[in-house]
This record gives C-alpha cells, sequence and structure tokens, in this order.
C-alpha cells in the first residue's frame, strides 16, 4: 500500500471515529445527577434518559454538545423547562419524549432550530395549544413533527406550511382535542409522506388542498369518537376519496 493511500485509509478511521455518535454515561439514576455528570465529558452527543426518576433540571440547558436528546422514562414528573430548547444549540438534530407524567405546556421556543431533523412528544398529561412561535421562521431541514398529548386544545396552526417546513415527511397532530376547521394550507406539505390528524374534534370540510399530498403513504383525518356514527363514516369516505385523488 503506498503512503498516500495509508494516510488516506488513517483519514477516513479517524473522521468516523469522530462522526459516530457517542453515548452519554451516568452512574446516578437521577436526571439532575446524569446532566452534572454529561455536561464534563468529551464528545458526548447522544442523552437517552429512559430509566431516570425526578424532574427535567433547567441545568439540562447546559448540555450544548448533544446532538440527539431522548426522554424515555415514565418515572419523570414535572414541567418541561424552557432551557430544553437551548440543549445542542445549532448541533442538535433529534428531541424525542414519550413520557406519561410530565405536565405543564410545550416549551415556546422548541421551534424554530435551524439544524433540528425530529421533533416527537407523546405525553399524555401535557396541555395548551401548539406554541405559535414555533413557526416564526422556516425549520429547512426538519423532516418529523409529531405532537400527541391527548390533552392539547386549541387549532392547527396556519403557519404548519411549506414555507416553514419544506423538507417535512411527517406530520402528525393525532389523538389531541384540537379544534377548529382544517387549514388550506396543510395541503402544501407536498413531501410528506405521513399525514396525521385523526382522533381531535376538528370540525368543516376537508380542503380540497390535501388532494394534493401525492407523497402520503399514511393518511388519516378521521374524526373524534364523540362525534356522530354518521359522520365518522362520512369523514373516512371523503378520506379514503382524497387519498385515491392524491397517488393517481
Amino acid at each position: 500500500m503506498s503512503t498516500r493511500r495509508a494516510l488516506c485509509v488513517v483519514l477516513c478511521v479517524v473522521l468516523v471515529a469522530f462522526a459516530e455518535p457517542k453515548p452519554c454515561t451516568c452512574s446516578s439514576n437521577s436526571l439532575p445527577g446524569c446532566v452534572g455528570e454529561w455536561a464534563s465529558q468529551q464528545g458526548c452527543t447522544n442523552a437517552t434518559f429512559t430509566t431516570m426518576v425526578g424532574t427535567i433540571p433547567s441545568s439540562i440547558g447546559s448540555l450544548s454538545s448533544i446532538s440527539t436528546l431522548f426522554i424515555g422514562s415514565g418515572e419523570l414528573t414535572g414541567t418541561i423547562p424552557p432551557s430544553l430548547a437551548s440543549v445542542g444549540g445549532s448541533s442538535l438534530r433529534a428531541i424525542t419524549i414519550k413520557n406519561a407524567q410530565l405536565t405543564g405546556t410545550l416549551p415556546q421556543a422548541l421551534l424554530p432550530r435551524a439544524g433540528l431533523h425530529t421533533l416527537c412528544i407523546h405525553s399524555q398529561q401535557l396541555t395548551g395549544t401548539i406554541p405559535i412561535k414555533w413557526f416564526d421562521a422556516p425549520s429547512m431541514v426538519l423532516s418529523t413533527l409529531a405532537i400527541d398529548t391527548q390533552r392539547l386544545h386549541g387549532t392547527i396552526p396556519m403557519g404548519v406550511a411549506a414555507t416553514n417546513f419544506p423538507k417535512l415527511r411527517k406530520f402528525s397532530v393525532s389523538n389531541n382535542v384540537l379544534s377548529g376547521t382544517i387549514p388550506s394550507m396543510l395541503g402544501s406539505l407536498t413531501t410528506v409522506t405521513n399525514f396525521q390528524i385523526s382522533n381531535n374534534v376538528l370540525s368543516g370540510s376537508l380542503p380540497r388542498s390535501l388532494s394534493s399530498l401525492k407523497n402520503a403513504r399514511f393518511f388519516f383525518v378521521g374524526m373524534h369518537a364523540r362525534t356522530s356514527a354518521r359522520a365518522r363514516v362520512v369523514w373516512v369516505v371523503v378520506s379514503a376519496c382524497l387519498l385515491v385523488c392524491a397517488c393517481a
């Protein structure tokens, strides 16, 4: 092997080593304790909370090198601190929260994030509305936006449109108590392959613009279970017709 080729191989190995996400390790079972340990770990990029107890401390915002944040512990209580929006800075790529005990509202500053690809929040106790501030500016690389809390009310914001999410692949606000009509701007999300707004208390007719979602492999717009059986049948039929038109 030539010297040049050998140097190239070594360089590739080094680049791969640095590019590989490094999991954050912790000796404590409390999240506040782990945040302190992780803040001092060099190159710690993948933070996963699955067996933690206690609350999410505001100091979590000090984790500036995190690229992936996963909170899946059902033992965590309290609220989501606003400082969560500071985690990772421009390095953050994904936020996933799956917890049945967290209360309060969605942080106002979670979006827009320039480098964020995934925002998934599934927590049965969260209340409030989808923050309008999330749509103050485009999230150019966001591909997944899924918010399922079972208690989220208000309307689907008009800002959910291709101008703010040009690369969105999954949009889901199912299993909430969202009301009002379905914004016609949702039809501009032509990159979406997974579209879910079912199990809410939405009213009015389905916008014809939804027939533009030609890439949607999953398309769920059914009404909430509290509506009449006849209304649910009508929505199912109309949804199926729109999907057929979108795929034609």
